[in-house]
This record gives C-alpha cells, sequence and structure tokens, in this order.
C-alpha cells in the first residue's frame, strides 16, 4: 500500500511540473475568412512534430491566379500560446498529391504532378522551389503520390 501511495504521489508531482507541449487553439469558419483563407478549398496537411507549426493547402479558384499557373497554396499557421500567425507559400504546379513537415518544423517537401515532381518548400523564408521534376524521355523517376508520409 505503501509503494502505491508513493508512485501515485510521484506521479502527480511529476505531471503538476510538467508544462503542456503546445495549448490548444480552435480555428472556426468565420476566423478562416478573417485570414483570408476559403474554408470550401482549405484542408490540413500535416503538422510539426512540437505542434508550434500546422500546414494547410489551399486550392486558388480566382481565374485570373488559375491563368498564370498559380492553382495551390500552402497555409502555414504559426501557432503561438491560443493564437495562430498565418503565411502563405505559392507553389509551383497544378496538381498537388501529398505534404511532409520536417521534424524541425522549418522546411516541408511537396510531391506533385502525379509523383513527377518533387518541391523544397522553406517555412522560414516563405519560399517554394522544384528540387527535382522528371522529364520525359530522359532518364529519372517517378514515385507513386503516397510515399512521402
Amino acid at each position: 500500500m505503501k509503494k502505491t501511495s508513493l508512485f501515485l504521489l510521484m506521479a502527480i508531482l511529476v505531471l503538476a511540473l510538467v508544462k503542456p507541449a503546445a495549448a490548444e487553439i480552435t480555428l472556426t469558419v468565420d476566423q478562416l475568412k478573417k485570414m483570408k483563407i476559403d474554408p470550401t478549398s482549405f484542408s490540413l496537411a500535416n503538422m510539426s512534430q512540437d505542434g508550434k507549426t500546422l500546414l494547410g493547402v489551399e486550392k486558388i479558384r480566382d481565374a485570373k491566379r488559375k491563368a498564370r499557373g498559380e492553382v495551390w497554396q500552402v497555409k502555414i499557421f504559426r501557432i503561438e500560446g491560443a493564437a495562430a500567425k498565418v503565411d502563405a507559400v505559392l507553389l509551383p504546379t497544378t496538381q498537388l498529391e501529398q505534404m511532409a513537415i520536417s521534424p524541425d518544423g522549418k522546411s516541408a517537401l511537396a510531391l506533385s504532378d502525379f509523383g513527377t515532381r518533387f518541391i523544397a518548400i522553406d517555412l522560414e523564408k516563405k519560399s517554394a522551389r522544384t528540387l527535382w521534376k522528371n522529364e520525359a524521355g530522359k532518364p529519372g523517376f517517378r514515385s507513386q503520390p503516397e510515399v512521402i508520409w
């Protein structure tokens, strides 16, 4: 009985001293609209291991922007307490398959164009560049769309 009581006391003490890793945050449709995010074309993509960076993707619906090849943008949510700061990065692709975020939350990798293009995204500089693109008739490889989990 003494061992059980001592264990429970230690567990309570440890839990009381441990700070939660990240705050809970709720985003409503109205909040997304205030951030200039279209909730009907937005979806969550990934979260950093520390829970402080959340990635989402938004398909651009504006016809003029689509005509210029602007189809997808990454929304970067930086979670600070109960608030979130949002930045956007335009992706150089018309077809997005999948995204993964680095363990440190500073960069991400997007797979696009049916597995033929890899896009590196610098989340700190808010920039994206094609890392590799397969070209027909040239040596290379294609990826299945779901490989970078």
